[in-house]
C-alpha cells in the first residue's frame, strides 16, 4: 500500500515541476519579446533538480531514509527553489510597475 507521505511528496515536486514548465514556457515568449538573454532555460534545470531531489527522497524513504539521501535532496529542493525564484525576478520585474500603470 501506498503511503500518504509518498502521495505528498509526489504531488509536491510534480506541482513545482508543472509551475516550472508554465513559468520556463511563458518567460520565453516574454524575453523574446523584451530581448532578454535566455536565462528561462534555469527553469528546466530546476524541473531537473526537482526530479532528481524526488528520486532520491523517493530510494531514501526505501533505504530506511538514509540521512544522506535526505540531505541531498533537502539541498537540491532549496537550489531548484532559489534558481526559479531568481530567474522569475529576472523575467517578470516589469510586471509590478504595469499593474501600477492601471
Amino acid at each position: 500500500m501506498i503511503s500518504i507521505t509518498v502521495v505528498t511528496l509526489v504531488i509536491w515536486h510534480m506541482t513545482f515541476i508543472t509551475a516550472f514548465i508554465v513559468l520556463g514556457s511563458l518567460s520565453r515568449i516574454f524575453g523574446m519579446a523584451q530581448k532578454k538573454k535566455p536565462v528561462y532555460r534555469v527553469y528546466y534545470l530546476s524541473c531537473a533538480l526537482l526530479a532528481v531531489s524526488l528520486v532520491l527522497n523517493l530510494a531514501g524513504m526505501e533505504l530506511d531514509f538514509s540521512p544522506y539521501l535526505g540531505a541531498t535532496a533537502l539541498i537540491l529542493n532549496f537550489t531548484a527553489l532559489a534558481a526559479g525564484f531568481a530567474v522569475t525576478m529576472f523575467y517578470w520585474e516589469w510586471l509590478p510597475r504595469e499593474l501600477r500603470k492601471g
